[in-house]
């Protein structure tokens, strides 16, 4: 199924019309081509984020204004798969990066009508040092009110993502060396030896000159090459476990009680980092 005449883009049209209650974890992601991208791992209120791969995973970072449709298992994206790869979306910085303008107001919107129930009966507040604090009043039957403050902090969350952290090349070369080798070999030499005899008659009549031929031989070293194998190199890669520390700032409320005027103060000290 391809969605390619469904193609958005990012400065025209309605963006964000996919809320993110209607995505559900595990639904397979499609590309506008109908290539599959991987499946959704999760979703948050700007972007989903999706994984791929089974025993070394890649995540990739997909803005809400992306996806086309979604239902029955399966989310469609209006933009290609070559497309995310370009678009560096591998982490939550990049996709704030690539936002349309307009996307973080229509999203401020949508989630703030999505909290209406919930937020009913509550309001907040600027605090002294800027921060929006929730406040809760309630009124028991007895007529005594009784006004309740969240403390809230922000804590670390860390998330791992694969990455290329370098490579092995294992290549194979020529190289040339010389080798000596002793090698027994046969030669023919030649004793000459004269030996002086009794006087007697020859054998021919007339004296005249004659040559004896003797061939020499010996054996002569030729070279051959044969290639053969003599080793073999296996390469093979295994995963290792280390420990990472990562450090980061983190915002605290701590509640500062001030009175004014003829006021007495009953409050209880919860936790000692909370002055009064």
């Amino acid at each position: 199924m391809v969605h390619g005449d469904e193609t958005l883009d990012p400065g025209m049209g309605d963006i964000g019309h996919i809320q993110p209650s209607q995505l559900q974890r595990g639904w397979d992601v499609f590309g506008s081509e109908g290539d599959k991208i991987g499946d959704l791992e999760e979703v948050r209120d700007e972007y989903i984020i999706v994984s791929r791969g089974f025993l070394f995973t890649t995540e990739r970072f997909i803005p809400l204004w992306a996806v086309s449709t979604a239902g029955d298992g399966k989310v469609f994206l209006n933009v290609t798969k070559d497309e995310i790869e370009t678009r560096g979306w591998d982490n939550a910085e990049a996709v704030a990066r690539s936002r349309p303008a307009g996307t973080g107001e229509m999203r401020g919107r949508e989630t703030r009508a999505s909290q209406t129930d919930e937020m009913l009966g509550r309001e907040t507040r600027a605090g002294d040092t800027g921060e929006m604090l929730g406040r809760e009043t309630r009124t028991s039957p007895t007529g005594e009110t009784e006004e309740r403050m969240e403390i809230r902090e922000e804590e670390l969350r860390t998330r791992k993502r694969e990455v290329e952290a370098g490579a092995v090349d294992v290549e194979r070369e020529v190289v040339t060396e010389r080798e000596t080798r002793e090698v027994p070999v046969t030669r023919e030499e030649v004793d000459v030896e004269y030996r002086p005899v009794d006087s007697k008659p020859a054998t021919q009549g007339e004296l005249s000159e004659e040559e004896i031929h003797v061939p020499i031989h010996e054996e002569e070293v030729t070279v051959d090459k044969e290639t053969v194998v003599t080793g073999e190199v296996e390469v093979r890669k295994r995963q290792v476990q280390d420990t990472e520390e990562i450090s980061e700032e983190v915002r605290k409320e701590r509640p500062r009680i001030r009175g004014e005027g003829d006021v007495s103060l009953d409050a209880e000290e919860s936790h000692e980092e909370h002055p009064h």
